[in-house]
């Protein structure tokens, strides 16, 4: 009996939530034309050199909140020693001298010799 009562209740909360995602779909259907219609008025009052300008001073400004964002983590060349040091950051040097230790463990278990040490042909610094 009580099982029943609350696959019941289980049901109307799943049509109540069903009913509020499509009621919220239409709302945001009703504001995106809205919105669209707004764009559209505007920007078809604009001559094309008009557009012309905002498209360049919305990419300058992108572009500037991109350089920003990036200018602590990515760095070319001479400016490569002023980054800071992280834990997310690799070293290739030891992860390769602990995959070539992995390899000849696993070599070596199944052969049940020991193989000859892998050596790197580059090295990143």
């Amino acid at each position: 009996m009580e099982e029943e009562k609350r696959e019941g209740t289980l049901a109307k909360a799943e049509e109540m939530a069903e009913g509020l995602r499509k009621e919220g779909i239409e709302r945001m259907r009703a504001v995106g034309k809205t919105a669209q219609q707004s764009v559209r008025g505007f920007v078809s009052g604009l001559s094309k050199t008009e557009r012309f300008v905002i498209i360049f001073a919305i990419g300058i400004v992108i572009g500037y909140g991109v350089k920003l964002a990036a200018r602590d983590t990515v760095t070319i060349g001479y400016d490569d020693y002023t980054l800071r040091t992280s834990e997310q950051s690799y070293d290739l040097v030891e992860m390769e001298q602990r995959l070539a230790e992995e390899q000849m463990a696993d070599e070596g278990s199944e052969s049940g010799e020991q193989g000859a040490a892998v050596v790197p042909a580059a090295t990143c610094q």
